[in-house]
Protein backbone atom coordinates (compact mmCIF):
# COMPACT_ATOMS: atom_id res chain seq x y z
CA UNK A 1 0.00 0.00 0.00
CA UNK A 2 1.59 3.56 -0.75
CA UNK A 3 1.25 6.26 1.93
CA UNK A 4 1.50 9.81 0.96
CA UNK A 5 2.70 12.38 3.48
CA UNK A 6 0.25 14.98 5.02
CA UNK A 7 1.75 17.34 2.18
CA UNK A 8 1.02 15.89 -0.95
CA UNK A 9 -2.38 14.93 0.20
CA UNK A 10 -3.26 18.38 0.93
CA UNK A 11 -1.78 19.29 -2.14
CA UNK A 12 -3.60 17.05 -4.09
CA UNK A 13 -7.05 17.99 -2.47
CA UNK A 14 -6.32 21.56 -2.97
CA UNK A 15 -5.49 20.77 -7.11
CA UNK A 16 -8.95 18.67 -7.04
CA UNK A 17 -11.26 21.98 -5.29
CA UNK A 18 -9.11 24.23 -7.99
CA UNK A 19 -9.97 22.96 -10.93
CA UNK A 20 -13.25 21.87 -9.81
CA UNK A 21 -13.94 25.43 -9.29
CA UNK A 22 -12.53 26.48 -12.23
CA UNK A 23 -15.11 23.97 -13.96
CA UNK A 24 -17.99 25.63 -11.85
CA UNK A 25 -17.18 28.77 -12.95
CA UNK A 26 -17.12 28.08 -16.50
CA UNK A 27 -20.31 26.45 -16.12
CA UNK A 28 -21.84 29.97 -14.26
CA UNK A 29 -20.35 32.08 -17.15
CA UNK A 30 -21.64 29.74 -20.14
CA UNK A 31 -25.14 30.25 -18.60
CA UNK A 32 -24.93 33.67 -18.03
CA UNK A 33 -23.66 34.39 -21.59
CA UNK A 34 -26.95 32.53 -22.53
CA UNK A 35 -29.36 35.13 -21.16
CA UNK A 36 -28.51 38.02 -22.09
CA UNK A 37 -30.71 40.82 -22.07
CA UNK A 38 -33.38 41.23 -25.02
CA UNK A 39 -35.85 43.63 -26.02
CA UNK A 40 -39.54 42.05 -26.32
CA UNK A 41 -39.75 42.55 -30.62
CA UNK A 42 -36.00 40.58 -30.03
CA UNK A 43 -37.49 37.78 -27.87
CA UNK A 44 -40.46 36.83 -29.93
CA UNK A 45 -38.14 35.02 -32.35
CA UNK A 46 -36.55 32.99 -29.69
CA UNK A 47 -36.36 29.26 -30.31
CA UNK A 48 -39.06 27.20 -28.16
CA UNK A 49 -37.02 26.03 -25.05
CA UNK A 50 -34.82 28.66 -24.46
CA UNK A 51 -34.14 30.88 -21.46
CA UNK A 52 -34.06 34.33 -22.03
CA UNK A 53 -34.38 37.40 -20.47
CA UNK A 54 -36.05 40.28 -21.51
CA UNK A 55 -36.41 44.24 -20.39
CA UNK A 56 -39.93 45.61 -21.03
CA UNK A 57 -42.81 47.63 -20.29
CA UNK A 58 -46.22 46.16 -19.54
CA UNK A 59 -48.79 47.44 -21.91
CA UNK A 60 -52.15 44.63 -20.49
CA UNK A 61 -52.14 42.41 -17.57
CA UNK A 62 -54.53 40.68 -16.11
CA UNK A 63 -55.03 37.54 -13.25
CA UNK A 64 -57.13 34.66 -14.24
CA UNK A 65 -57.19 31.57 -12.01
CA UNK A 66 -53.67 32.58 -9.70
CA UNK A 67 -51.99 33.01 -13.51
CA UNK A 68 -50.93 36.18 -14.36
CA UNK A 69 -50.67 36.96 -18.18
CA UNK A 70 -48.98 39.99 -19.34
CA UNK A 71 -47.69 41.97 -22.52
CA UNK A 72 -44.38 43.02 -22.73
CA UNK A 73 -43.39 45.77 -24.96
CA UNK A 74 -39.93 47.92 -25.78
CA UNK A 75 -39.42 50.42 -23.46
CA UNK A 76 -38.71 52.82 -26.11
CA UNK A 77 -41.68 51.87 -28.19
CA UNK A 78 -44.53 50.50 -26.57
CA UNK A 79 -46.35 50.48 -29.81
CA UNK A 80 -44.32 47.86 -31.01
CA UNK A 81 -44.88 44.00 -31.46
CA UNK A 82 -45.74 42.69 -28.02
CA UNK A 83 -44.31 39.54 -26.02
CA UNK A 84 -46.83 37.72 -24.28
CA UNK A 85 -45.97 36.37 -21.14
CA UNK A 86 -47.12 34.02 -18.17
CA UNK A 87 -46.49 33.53 -14.71
CA UNK A 88 -47.98 31.96 -12.00
CA UNK A 89 -45.52 31.89 -9.56
CA UNK A 90 -46.23 34.10 -6.07
CA UNK A 91 -47.81 37.85 -6.85
CA UNK A 92 -47.27 39.75 -4.36
CA UNK A 93 -47.02 42.71 -7.04
CA UNK A 94 -49.27 44.38 -9.33
CA UNK A 95 -48.21 44.70 -12.84
CA UNK A 96 -50.15 47.55 -14.33
CA UNK A 97 -49.17 49.05 -17.97
CA UNK A 98 -46.13 51.19 -17.76
CA UNK A 99 -44.41 49.51 -15.11
CA UNK A 100 -40.66 48.22 -16.60
CA UNK A 101 -39.95 44.65 -15.95
CA UNK A 102 -37.00 42.15 -16.65
CA UNK A 103 -38.60 38.96 -16.62
CA UNK A 104 -36.43 36.16 -16.72
CA UNK A 105 -38.15 32.39 -18.28
CA UNK A 106 -38.56 30.10 -20.86
CA UNK A 107 -39.98 30.13 -24.39
CA UNK A 108 -42.99 28.12 -24.60
CA UNK A 109 -45.42 27.45 -27.49
CA UNK A 110 -46.61 30.08 -29.56
CA UNK A 111 -44.23 32.65 -28.36
CA UNK A 112 -45.26 33.11 -25.29
CA UNK A 113 -42.89 33.36 -22.26
CA UNK A 114 -43.70 31.65 -19.04
CA UNK A 115 -41.94 33.91 -16.53
CA UNK A 116 -40.14 32.25 -13.26
CA UNK A 117 -38.70 35.37 -11.86
CA UNK A 118 -39.49 39.04 -12.34
CA UNK A 119 -37.38 42.08 -11.49
CA UNK A 120 -39.15 45.70 -11.69
CA UNK A 121 -37.56 48.38 -13.10
CA UNK A 122 -37.81 52.28 -11.04
CA UNK A 123 -39.44 54.63 -13.42
CA UNK A 124 -36.87 56.45 -15.43
CA UNK A 125 -37.28 60.60 -15.11
CA UNK A 126 -37.65 61.92 -18.24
Amino acid sequence: MVRLSRGRLALGLLTLLLVAAAIATLVWSANSLATTLLKPSDAAAAKRGATVRVAGAVVESSRVGGVMRLKLADPDAPSSAVLDAVYSGPQRLSFGPGLEVVATGVMVAGGVLEVSEFVTKAPASR
